[in-house]
């Protein structure tokens, strides 16, 4: 048609082949050809619409693109979307972490605590124990000595009664009468 689509139209086309069909000596060109006026009963619709032109490939390229660039804005939200949730995951993870290492903390320094003092209990209880076994030898000691000056006192009166025995001896053996 040589860019000339306004000399020939669907229908001159059609009659056109139509005319020729029956020069050939067929009687029904609908055999060959498509009426383009020719409607649906029912619906009242073209049978044959014409054929669309195929769109423009610059179109097409920009349609594609702006397509393209939905789809890369659409995965980058979603993207964006599962970075954010990832943090948050994080964050409670990471909070949840903190937590449980204070409570640990807590326990350790508690048991650390509780030993030190059981430790210092027990340090406290030697030095008792020292301090009773330092005043038990010092009692000993003590009893040791007095027992040991008991003796000798004891020694010392009993040589004192019998100097004294002796003295008495003496005394009832001498004369009575000497004269002085």
């Amino acid at each position: 048609m040589g860019g000339k689509a306004n000399l020939v139209d669907d229908k001159a086309l059609y009659n056109t082949g139509a005319e020729l069909v029956k020069i050939m000596g067929f009687k029904n060109p609908d055999k060959f050809l498509n009426d383009p006026a020719a409607k649906d009963p029912q619906t009242g619709q073209l049978l044959h619409p014409p054929v669309q032109p195929p769109p423009d490939p610059k179109v097409m390229a920009i349609q594609a693109q702006a397509q393209n660039d939905q789809q890369e804005l659409q995965l980058k939200a979603q993207l964006d979307q599962q970075k954010a949730k990832d943090a948050a995951a994080l964050a409670q993870f990471k909070a949840e972490i903190d937590a449980k290492l204070k409570l640990v903390d807590a326990h350790l320094k508690a048991l650390e605590t509780e030993r030190k003092a059981h430790t210092d209990q027990q340090a406290h209880q030697a030095k008792i124990a020292e301090t009773v076994v330092g005043v038990v030898a010092d009692a000993h000691k003590h009893d040791m000595a007095m027992a040991h000056e008991q003796q000798v006192h004891e020694q010392k009166l009993e040589q004192g009664n019998a100097a004294h025995q002796a003295k008495l001896q003496q005394m009832k053996t001498k004369p009575k009468g000497n004269g002085k």
